[in-house]
């Protein structure tokens, strides 16, 4: 079978007997410095539909600066497969939907480093082939991404608490999980209550918080006790064994908090529902203020707030 010629707008103009400028500014929808008459532009979009002419939408993008695409950056390897999963199918159907009800679509970047995310992002960003990102932060590794952006005067959004409050970013307002913790673990006698987790080196963290305070802290191994009675430790699902094996910690000194995609094998537990879909569509939407009004928005963090509703305590 022979390749059918793609019909041009030179065609479409030949077809109707006008010049090129012309033909093109009918089909682009412009009528400002070319100015053509209702007769001409009905010449020519009887020709475009004669022909079977279908426009070039990227290249008129790339013309018009109006560019439909949006770049979702994700950083996914500290994910196994099936956490993978759960948080790109919540994080790209919010960002899909609430991007395609703001007249966008969407190109997604996973990454597994900061070298390559850059690049990925430098083929589309000095392409022209994208208006803006949404990225998710995680803290000392994407600065090379950020300031990238920065450079190149692209407008992006941060998943994450980022220090720089001049950086538009969404986060989750954790606050009232804290409160919960420390109200739970003084129910049970606790005085000192320790959220353990892991980093990307597999190495430890530790936060101290207390909820009548307010207060929260990075604190390091030689800041408490491991054996100490009066001390609760809170952490995920997954880091449980793990902690239990190298710690020596009893599990009656543990509580377990996840989220509501898993099942919690531990008790006690308290499971929060996630807002990863509701936080991707918040920063979608800080994206649109920025590209419609052309500068960044005066209010540039969006705060998601879990309610009561989103605690659920597993005894």
């Amino acid at each position: 079978m022979v390749a059918r010629k793609k019909v041009t707008v030179k065609d479409v103009a030949r077809e109707a007997g006008i010049s090129f400028s012309v033909a093109a500014a009918v089909l682009r929808g412009q009528n400002g410095t070319i100015r053509y008459s209702e007769e001409t532009k009905n010449r020519v979009l009887s020709a475009a539909t004669k022909l079977d002419y279908h426009p070039n939408l990227l290249a008129q993008a790339m013309t018009s600066g109006k560019i439909p695409l949006v770049a979702v950056s994700l950083h996914l390897e500290n994910f196994r497969i099936d956490e993978a999963n759960l948080y790109m199918h919540d994080s790209l159907m919010s960002a899909s939907q609430a991007l395609r009800q703001g007249g966008m679509e969407m190109v997604f970047l996973p990454y597994a480093d900061h070298e390559e995310q850059v690049e990925r992002l430098k083929n589309l960003v000095d392409g022209r082939l994208v208006s803006g990102v949404i990225s998710n932060f995680i803290i000392g590794e994407n600065e090379p991404m950020i300031n990238y952006l920065k450079a190149a005067g692209i407008p992006f959004v941060i998943l994450g608490n980022h220090p720089d409050h001049d950086i538009c970013r969404v986060y989750r307002d954790d606050s009232g999980l804290h409160d919960l913790f420390s109200v739970f673990a003084a129910e049970r006698g606790f005085k000192r209550v320790i959220q353990a987790g892991v980093d990307s080196d597999g190495d430890w963290d530790f936060l101290e918080f207390d909820g009548k305070k307010r207060y929260m802290a990075i604190i390091d191994e030689k800041d408490f006790g491991y054996q100490d009675t009066n001390t609760v430790f809170f952490m995920s699902n997954d880091h449980l064994r793990k902690f239990i094996g190298e710690k020596a910690v009893p599990q009656s000194r543990i509580i377990v908090v996840d989220d509501w995609r898993r099942p919690v094998t531990f008790r006690p537990a308290i499971q929060v529902r996630p807002t990863t879909g509701r936080g991707v569509a918040a920063a979608v939407g800080l994206l649109l203020e920025w590209l419609e009004r052309g500068i960044p928005p005066s209010e540039k963090s969006r705060i998601i707030s879990p309610d009561q509703d989103d605690f659920k305590i597993l005894q």
